[in-house]
């Protein structure tokens, strides 16, 4: 089973993707999302919470990407397969 994106997540899932294989931590974003598996829901209302003070610095695209990853464990198995797939690249 191949875990699919959202339609809206792709481009901002292979930005993220790019940065964090240049920064070569992809490894440790996959490690952190299945490790953290239900906190993340957790880290998603803390960013839902403090998001009025992220806005000006971070893309809402972007966001809402991130907030969609952490909340539904689906997307995060459709992310970390994704970066998963850009290793083997």
């Amino acid at each position: 089973m191949n875990p699919e994106p959202a339609p809206d997540f792709p481009s901002v899932w292979t930005r993220w993707g790019e940065t964090l294989r240049y920064y070569n931590l992809h490894k440790l974003a996959v490690w952190l999302l299945e490790v953290l598996g239900p906190v993340n829901v957790l880290l998603a209302q803390f960013l839902h919470a403090f998001s009025p003070l992220l806005r000006p610095t971070v893309p809402e695209s972007h966001l809402l990407t991130l907030l969609a990853v952490l909340e539904d464990p689906q997307e995060t198995l459709a992310f970390t397969h994704f970066l998963k797939e850009m290793e083997k690249e």
